[in-house]
C-alpha cells in the first residue's frame, strides 16, 4: 500500500478522544510522534512513519491528526500541562523561601522532566524549535506570573528593579540553556555541577551571590 500524503492544514487534532480505547490509540500516535523525533530527528517525522512506530493504521491516526504540524502541537499541548503539574509542587513553595533557595528549587524542578525522560523532553524541544514559541505561550505565562509574584515578594532584598525584566531573564536564562545542553551535551542534565551552576548565574543576577547548596 502507497504512503498517504499528509494534509498541509490545520494545526490542531480533528477530535479529542473521550473512550478508554480511543485514548489509548491517540496516546500510542502521541508517544510514536516523541519517539521519532528523538531518535530519528525531526526530517524523519510524518504521519505514515508515526503509525508505524505507534502500531496503529494510517486511518487512525487520520481520526485524530491530520498531518504531522498538529501531532506536534498535541505533543506540546500534553507535555505543558505535564509540565505544569510537575512544577506546582516545587512553586507552591517558593514565597516562604529565601530567594537562593528558592532559585535552586526552581532550577531542580526545571530539570526534573528532562532527568526523567530525556527522549521525550528532546521531542519537546524540536518541536517548539520547529512551530516557534507561540506553540508554548501558555507554558511560558503561566512560568512567567508564578516567577513573578515570587519576585514581588522579594522586591525589597533584590537587585534588580525592573521585575517584569527580571521575570524574562530569569524564566528565558534557565530554560534556554536546559534546552540547549539537552540538545547538545544532554549529559549535563543529570550533573549536580550543572545544576549549582545554572542556579548560581541567576542567584548573582537577583542577589549579587551564589545559591545555597
Amino acid at each position: 500500500m502507497a504512503p498517504v500524503k499528509e494534509e498541509k492544514s490545520p494545526i490542531k487534532p480533528r477530535k479529542f478522544p473521550t473512550q478508554a480505547r480511543a485514548r489509548a490509540t491517540y496516546d500510542a500516535i502521541l508517544k510514536a510522534t516523541a519517539q521519532v523525533l528523538a531518535r530519528e530527528g525531526i526530517d524523519s517525522l510524518n504521519t505514515n512513519r508515526v503509525a508505524e512506530v505507534a502500531g496503529v493504521s494510517i486511518g487512525s491516526l487520520y481520526q485524530y491528526f491530520p498531518n504531522k504540524d498538529s501531532m506536534m502541537q498535541a505533543l506540546i499541548d500534553s507535555y505543558a500541562d505535564n509540565f505544569v503539574q510537575h512544577l506546582q509542587g516545587y512553586l507552591g513553595q517558593l514565597s516562604e523561601a529565601p530567594a537562593s533557595g528558592a532559585v535552586r528549587s526552581y532550577v531542580k524542578a526545571m530539570l526534573g522532566l528532562p532527568r526523567e525522560n530525556p527522549d521525550l523532553h528532546r521531542a519537546f524541544v524540536l518541536v517548539v524549535f520547529k512551530l516557534g514559541h507561540a506553540s508554548i505561550r501558555a507554558l511560558e505565562e503561566q512560568l512567567m506570573f508564578v516567577v513573578r509574584a515570587y519576585l514581588e515578594t522579594q522586591r525589597h532584598r533584590i537587585i534588580p528593579k525592573d521585575l517584569d525584566l527580571a521575570t524574562f531573564i530569569l524564566v528565558t536564562t534557565v530554560e534556554s540553556v536546559t534546552n540547549i545542553a539537552l540538545l547538545k551535551h544532554p549529559e549535563y542534565i543529570f550533573s549536580e555541577a550543572f545544576e549549582i551552576e545554572l542556579s548560581n548565574i541567576i542567584t548573582r543576577y537577583l542577589l549579587g551571590e551564589e545559591s545555597s547548596s
